[in-house]
């Protein structure tokens, strides 16, 4: 057993001062090694700080300092340095793909076209949602039938 995530600390002292959204230093840096993406996500205790964390995925390829963005609803609030508010927490991804682009130390983007695509068909007898999943050059096109009135969706 053990701890999901692993707490990270900030790299800096910092005072929000507004309620706008907040790019924060840890003390961490990737990659983060054994081929693993991680989801960052703030610490329960974040709350009771009156910080709001904005979740993010650190990619595996990912080699600048990981940052956490983050915003208060009731400022003036000072994060000192070496404060635990956020965590990652390791995720085994579909890594390694050969038209994956490398992250680098760019951050806050996406390296990827867009993979996934929505639209809505409107019929008389059931709503219908097309999906069309895309890698590269492959794709799926799925279809499902939404709001069932049971709170199901039926992925055919």
């Amino acid at each position: 057993a053990g701890s999901a995530g692993v707490d990270l600390e900030t790299a800096i002292e910092k005072t929000l001062v507004t309620s706008d959204v907040q790019l924060i230093d840890l003390m961490v840096y990737g990659p983060l090694g054994q081929g693993l993406d991680a989801l960052l996500i703030g610490q329960s205790s974040a709350a009771l700080k009156r910080l709001i964390i904005i979740p993010g995925l650190i990619d595996l390829d990912y080699t600048g300092v990981i940052k956490i963005m983050c915003y208060t609803l009731h400022p003036p609030v000072n994060i000192p340095k070496g404060c635990k508010i956020a965590q990652l927490i390791p995720l085994q991804t579909e890594a390694g793909s050969p038209n994956r682009p490398l992250r680098g130390d760019r951050g806050f983007g996406s390296t990827a076209p867009m993979q996934v695509l929505l639209t809505q068909q409107l019929l008389s007898e059931k709503p219908l949602q097309t999906v069309v999943l895309q890698q590269g050059s492959k794709h799926t096109t799925v279809h499902f039938t939404i709001d069932t009135g049971a709170d199901v969706t039926i992925i055919n």
